[in-house]
């Protein structure tokens, strides 16, 4: 995939020469603004407030637990394209062995990311990969009991 990007770049010389400059400066502003949002989001967490009796009262206001809002990180994206080349090399081998049925080929925009339907599944089993690998990632059962060590203790130590 990182080579295909390389060969592209003699491309993007010839067309900022035929007079697309425009578009290739929109094109890079584009790409800075989704680097940018995709490391907003990863970065992004949830701050659930903790009220600790131990803690100095000018740090009472910093005192959070972090819960990260997609905390499966990366492993969905890998998934999912597995899960959307995996059919797209069966499709080729059934092609290969049946050449004259046309409904073999048909299939192929189910699971490719440049049709409409392709898209769609595409987000919706990185949805479903996401929920699943979070719940991987972080025990819901094991974090409440965390938390629910965290209020008896609390209660223990204020009473």
């Amino acid at each position: 995939m990182l080579v295909g990007q390389f060969n592209n770049i003699p491309l993007i010389f010839e067309l900022f020469q035929d007079g697309y400059q425009l578009a290739i400066i929109l094109f890079l502003l584009w790409t800075l603004v989704a680097m940018y949002l995709m490391i907003t989001f990863e970065r992004s967490e949830y701050r659930i407030p903790v009220l600790r009796t131990s803690i100095h009262n000018r740090l009472v206001d910093d005192a959070y637990m972090p819960i990260k809002v997609n905390a499966s990180g990366g492993m969905a994206f890998m998934y999912v394209y597995t899960l959307l080349m995996f059919p797209q090399y069966i499709i080729i081998l059934l092609r290969s062995i049946f050449p004259t049925n046309p409904d073999i080929t048909s299939y192929n925009d189910y699971f490719s990311l440049s049709s409409i339907q392709g898209v769609v599944i595409y987000m919706i089993l990185m949805f479903v990969l996401s929920v699943a690998f979070t719940f991987v990632n972080i025990d819901p059962t094991k974090f409440l009991r965390q938390c629910e060590k965290v209020v008896i203790l609390f209660l223990i130590k204020t009473w």
